[in-house]
């Protein structure tokens, strides 16, 4: 109420002011009304010339009511209006996953597949620009994270990664390159390093060399004033706005009017209304994204672990068999499971186990940067990683560390059981892709709530306002780095890009150079946007691939060594080089061929649609019909037929408490009790009961026929440490399945 009572005494200020003739201009600035009440005072002035104070104490009334219900009425309407953007979200996250949802049309055919989806002859935009130093590029994507639908800017990105000691919003330092092998620079001649250097390529194939995540983010902002923050730095493009407003307005013209930015430098970053205060004064919040890289130093990624994705309307279009749709543009990848991580019997990833892609993103830290360190413990429950085996009977917090959520994750656990019997959960409703981070950055928006508490932890009326900042991200791309990024035989200049006499200094005619075979028109050595370094002759020059969207030259350029003159009329030496930053492929190396530099993993946001799950499963019966021919109507039914039928086995139950009274189960194939029956022995993972599963050895045993506990947990011993042992139990065998 003393707001109010302060515009009241504010307007009695002003009657006053207007009766005794003062200067009112210079008294309403030095009040600094707002605009409802200086609409307030016009309503008011008829009645200023008299006004006692009776009728000042009626006024004051009328005032403070009238306000209150404006007020109320603003606050409402905020409200409702930040609850239809949630409605939009809610709409959004349950059509589908975070991912990549398209990319702007460039072609179209008399088939539906023919037309750009995510993907044409490019996935999600991708193409080169080899010649800037670090530089990737990727055009405008429409994508979604966390429901939050958006559309990029074109991206062109560099390989930046968080900064590794500061936790500045934004901060960001490039990625390293490799050095230059020893045993190529300790070769005497050009030939010999050019030798040594393919031999480095061959051994890539069976390794892995700097494999580097490059991964988008984003998290909603705050706004201040209509400033507009650029989401990343790129050498080739930027925001074309002056304000966000204007941006907004920019993409509201250009999609209503079907034309567009040449240049490709509008986005759709939408905006919220984050926070009311008790005025219905109005927060808002800017959504933004970045692109960053992180280093993969702990996992190994060889050129093996990847599998081309079937995307049968790109391969289509592009006419392409499987295995030669890997070597395309338009190619979409996933990371293979190592054995472990996966149910043999019917393909599902472990969840206790993750995937190889969450012990990457794992890696991977938010806004913080890698100095984050955040626990979340929300509702009094703290979060701690889904590999480790907790509950409240076997809980030692001098052991168990929580989860450290300022790294991107997709699963946690909490000692206690939710309504279903878990306790290890996955970010979001219903989204695979999705991965969270918390932060403490005062840039990024926080997300509140109330929740309950005990009078013990110093909260008086059992309630409290946690708050939070998140950040959302999903993979985009693994980057291999080589050294070629770093080799120089030639031992060309290097120009930075303030100086004016750079690589394309102008010549002796006031010309700039373009990489020509003369004196006046090649390059005088490189630079971080004329990045060319390595030797023509490295490849096979007369195969090389570019498309329209490329910077790069495919005879490459030709640079003279010398020292910076402007009358030069004599180079001491000319080489021909081609540029050294990322590409998508390689050119082709003599003995190699063409290798992938860059291998897209952006989930789609359709594969969360339940139309997609099935049309996916209508493909793979489609595509594989003698390995699922058993699921076609009128197929013979024969046990030959039937080698993937799964059938469910239980454990005994536990005898040991902690952890108390629970079983397993263990699903096997009828191919996997067929090859017990021969001998062989089977490894499999138990579900997730208590708050952990085992990881079983099965034997047969002929004499009972049964199938009994060989080994558990790698312990060499046949009875588990909560007690299970003995014969599994087939919960859903008919007589003949186990005899047959």
């Amino acid at each position: 109420m003393s707001h109010y009572m302060q515009i009241y005494e504010n307007v009695r200020a002003i009657c006053w002011c207007l009766n005794e003739n003062l200067v009112r201009l210079k008294k309403l600035e030095k009040m600094k009304l707002g605009i409802c009440q200086v609409l307030l005072v016009v309503l008011l002035l008829p009645i200023c010339s008299a006004v006692t104070d009776k009728e000042f104490l009626d006024l004051k009334t009328q005032v403070v009511k009238l306000l209150k219900t404006q007020k109320d009425v603003i606050a409402s309407l905020a409200r409702q209006v930040s609850q239809q953007q949630l409605h939009v979200e809610e709409m959004t996250r349950s059509s589908g996953d975070s991912g990549l949802k398209l990319i702007r049309l460039t072609r179209s055919g008399s088939k539906p597949y023919q037309s750009t989806s995510y993907a044409d002859f490019r996935f999600a935009a991708i193409h080169g620009h080899p010649n800037y130093r670090g530089t990737v590029g990727l055009g405008e994507i429409v994508a979604v994270l966390n429901g939050v639908e958006f559309r990029t800017r074109h991206n062109d990105y560099k390989m930046k990664m968080p900064s590794l000691s500061s936790s500045e919003y934004g901060a960001s330092e490039d990625v390293p390159y490799p050095e230059v092998p020893p045993e190529v620079l300790a070769q005497p001649s050009l030939d010999l390093q050019i030798e040594e250097m393919r031999e480095w390529f061959k051994a890539w194939k069976t390794s892995n060399h700097s494999p580097n995540l490059c991964y988008l983010e984003g998290q909603w902002t705050n706004v201040d004033g209509e400033a507009i923050d650029e989401p990343f730095h790129s050498e080739r493009h930027h925001l074309d706005a002056d304000s966000f407003f204007d941006l907004q307005d920019k993409i509201k013209y250009t999609s209503q009017t079907g034309r567009k930015s040449n240049l490709e430098n509008y986005a759709y970053l939408p905006t919220t209304i984050s926070h009311i205060n008790e005025m219905g004064g109005i927060q808002y919040s800017q959504w933004n994204y970045q692109i960053l890289c992180h280093p993969i130093t702990e996992v190994d990624v060889p050129l093996t672990a990847f599998q081309v994705e079937d995307d049968l309307g790109s391969r289509l279009a592009e006419k392409k068999a499987l295995s030669e749709f890997s070597k395309k543009r338009a190619a979409r990848f996933s990371l293979k499971e190592p054995n472990e991580n996966v149910n043999q019997a019917t393909g599902f990833t472990k969840i206790n186990k993750g995937s190889m892609l969450d012990k990457l993103m794992s890696q991977i830290p938010g806004k913080d940067n890698y100095p984050a360190n955040v626990v979340d413990d929300l509702f009094n429950e703290i979060a701690y990683p889904h590999q480790l085996k907790v509950s409240r009977d076997n809980f030692n917090s001098s052991i168990l560390k929580p989860l450290n959520a300022g790294y991107y994750h997709r699963f946690y656990q909490v000692l206690s059981k939710d309504a279903m019997g878990v306790n290890i959960f996955r970010r979001g409703f219903s989204d695979n892709n999705l991965f969270v981070a918390y932060n403490t950055r005062s840039k990024v928006t926080p997300t509140k709530v109330k929740e309950k508490c005990k009078p013990k932890d110093n909260c008086p009326s059992n309630w409290r306002e946690a708050s939070h900042r998140v950040s959302y991200a999903i993979p985009l791309e693994i980057i291999y780095t080589t050294p070629l990024q770093t080799w120089n035989p030639y031992n060309l200049t290097f120009f930075n890009e303030s100086n004016v006499r750079g690589p394309a200094a102008e010549n002796r005619f006031g010309k700039k150079r373009n990489g020509g075979n003369t004196n006046d028109t090649a390059y005088l050595g490189y630079s971080e946007r004329f990045y060319t370094l390595t030797p023509l002759k490295f490849y096979d020059a007369a195969n090389f691939y570019r498309d329209s969207a490329d910077t790069t030259k495919k005879k490459g350029v030709v640079t003279g060594i010398h020292s910076y003159c402007t009358q030069c009329t004599l180079l001491s030496l000319h080489r021909r080089v081609v540029a050294s930053g990322i590409n998508i492929m390689t050119r082709d190396i003599p003995g190699i061929g063409a290798m992938r530099i860059r291998y897209p993993i952006m989930p789609l946001h359709d594969t969360g649609s339940s139309i997609y799950k099935d049309l996916k499963a209508l493909a793979e019966l489609t595509l594989n019909k003698e390995e699922n021919a058993q699921f076609y109507p009128g197929a013979e039914t024969s046990n030959d037929t039937f080698a993937d039928e799964v059938f469910l086995f239980e454990t005994s139950p536990s005898t040991r408490n902690p952890p108390g009274f629970h079983v397993h189960t263990v699903e096997l194939t009828r191919f996997q009790i067929k090859e017990m029956k021969l001998g062989k022995q089977v490894s499999v993972m138990t579900s997730e009961d208590a708050g952990h599963s085992h990881n079983l050895v099965l034997k047969w045993t002929a004499r009972r026929d049964s199938i009994k506990i060989y080994e558990c947990d790698s312990s060499g011993e046949k009875t588990c440490w909560d007690g299970h042992r003995g014969d599994i139990t087939c919960m859903d065998c008919q007589d003949s399945d186990l005899s047959s």
